[in-house]
């Protein structure tokens, strides 16, 4: 999807409760982004694969720690 990123790799562990929760450990871990969920929107399900698609928008100050 244009002007999209992907975090590849990770997984959902027994401790995340949600995929949501996979998916902000993993940005953290990945890039050191420390997101909220409220700023995090759902966009899609994929059905072929099994994974939910979210997106976060960072304001241009934002970079990673």
């Amino acid at each position: 999807m244009y002007s999209l990123h992907q975090l590849f790799s990770g997984k959902i562990e027994f401790t995340d409760a949600y995929s949501l929760d996979a998916a902000l450990k993993e940005l953290k871990e990945e890039t050191g982004f420390r997101m909220h969920y409220f700023r995090v929107r759902w966009l899609n399900h994929n059905e072929k694969y099994n994974y939910n698609i979210y997106t976060i928008e960072l304001d241009s100050k934002e970079k990673p720690k």
